[in-house]
């Protein structure tokens, strides 16, 4: 089958391990031909010349839809060609908690035919309030899976750590208040358990930090997990429904203008009695990987997706930290910890059942079951291993468009910089 796999990502970062895997599974797992397209240096014309039997926005386009300033004309007014495409259209949607008006308006428009969401199915209605679901299905899906190469580089990096000298371990990005409660509880757990746990003497390495430069990457990531006897966490997401994205912009408006505030001010001045409007908290793939380097896990309450059970998988923390303490007192003891890491690493790890290879089986199955075809498309070796050639010279070629608009723009007007920008945006150049 022909692929086109249509994501958006414009940064000189490299990125993070668990994004690059999701990003490329698609073709490391199937026999398919996938054509990666960047959406943030628009589409090429040779694309009217392939015959695609499924198209996939994947989440890097929907997030980046609702994060980039311009109208939601400007934004598909490049996707011409895909809009007439007759595939199989299929959306990968994170982050279901703001500015989903585009998003819903996007599926009609576009005709797409499947919505893979992290969501719980009771929150779809609220999610998904504008989507006819007699003509659109929803699957279930991760945030993120576990890749054979990594299971690999972990086991080999063991070798490396001779012992797990830290009791404890964390690492958390700062978390913005228009996430509500269910984001604040990812800072909240930083503070409270390490405070615990250093006056109960153990050796911790908990942090919350502010910008990537400072958060583990790659093998160093694995390296930190192998140290740890446990790791804390909390399930990502949102306790906050934006539908248009104005609570998010009411709270920056607000903490430009007011930044050392507390949440409970920010909360009164921004979004009063709204908390609570949305149930997504979704597992991590920091979850998953933890159960690869047999990590202890001491997680708040929650579903963790149904895979992960307390008191199987992980100890539990309630949400009031009520029961700490009881917590830190399991957690010491080595025969706790061993039988939790050996029954999450059967039952997650040597099961397979949350490989990126099972899940591409699977979504792949799922996507051509919306619209069974008897014959596929003819394939296009030639735009194929062009196309290749053109996304290589993207990502070599983005770092150094950021370093030449950085040591050009003090010469230039601020108009013209803002007017290049604008046009980069609009996949004008670049």
């Amino acid at each position: 089958m022909n692929i086109l796999l249509i994501y958006d990502y414009y940064s000189p970062e490299k990125l993070r391990q668990t994004f690059s895997d999701f990003l490329f599974c698609f073709e490391k797992y199937s026999s398919h031909h996938v054509f990666y397209c960047n959406y943030a240096h628009g589409i090429p014309a040779y694309f009217k010349h392939v015959e695609f039997d499924l198209i996939i926005f994947l989440h890097f386009f929907s997030i980046q839809f609702r994060l980039n300033g311009l109208s939601y004309e400007d934004y598909v007014s490049r996707l011409g060609i895909v809009r007439k495409s007759k595939a199989i259209k299929v959306l990968f949607c994170q982050d279901e908690f703001f500015n989903m008006d585009r998003i819903n308006r996007f599926v009609n428009d576009f005709q797409i035919e499947g919505i893979f969401s992290v969501a719980e199915p009771s929150e779809w209605p609220t999610i998904y309030y504008d989507v006819d679901t007699t003509r659109v299905r929803l699957f279930k899906n991760l945030t993120g899976y576990l890749d054979n190469d990594m299971c690999q580089v972990i086991d080999q990096l063991k070798e490396d750590i001779p012992q797990r000298d830290i009791a404890i371990g964390y690492r958390a990005t700062h978390v913005p208040a228009y996430l509500g409660r269910q984001g604040k509880l990812k800072v909240d757990i930083a503070a409270v358990v390490k405070e615990a746990a250093l006056n109960k003497g153990l050796t911790v390495d908990i942090a919350t930090v502010t910008n990537n430069k400072d958060f583990f990457v790659g093998y160093e990531w694995y390296k930190f997990m192998l140290r740890c006897q446990a790791f804390i966490g909390v399930e990502g997401g949102s306790s906050i429904f934006d539908k248009t994205g104005q609570i998010r912009q009411k709270v920056d408006n607000y903490l430009a203008q007011h930044p050392d505030k507390s949440f409970e001010e920010i909360e009164a001045a921004c979004f009063p009695g709204i908390d609570g409007n949305l149930a997504l908290a979704a597992l991590s793939p920091r979850h998953l990987e933890a159960c690869v380097a047999k990590c202890c896990q001491i997680l708040v309450e929650g579903s963790y997706s149904g895979i992960l059970q307390p008191g199987v998988h992980y100890l539990e923390l309630k949400k009031d930290f009520s029961n700490l303490n009881e917590v830190l007192e399991l957690v010491q003891k080595e025969d706790v910890r061993k039988e939790i890491t050996e029954r999450a690493f059967k039952d997650v790890v040597e099961s397979k059942l949350y490989t990126y290879q099972s899940f591409v089986e699977k979504m792949f199955a799922d996507c051509f079951d919306l619209r069974p075809q008897a014959h596929p498309s003819k394939k296009s070796p030639v735009i194929y291993k062009l196309n290749q050639l053109r996304e290589w010279f993207i990502w070599k070629s983005i770092p150094w468009e950021f370093y030449f608009f950085k040591k050009v723009k003090q010469w230039l007007p601020t108009r013209l910089v803002t007017a290049l920008k604008a046009l980069r945006n609009r996949g004008s150049i670049g």
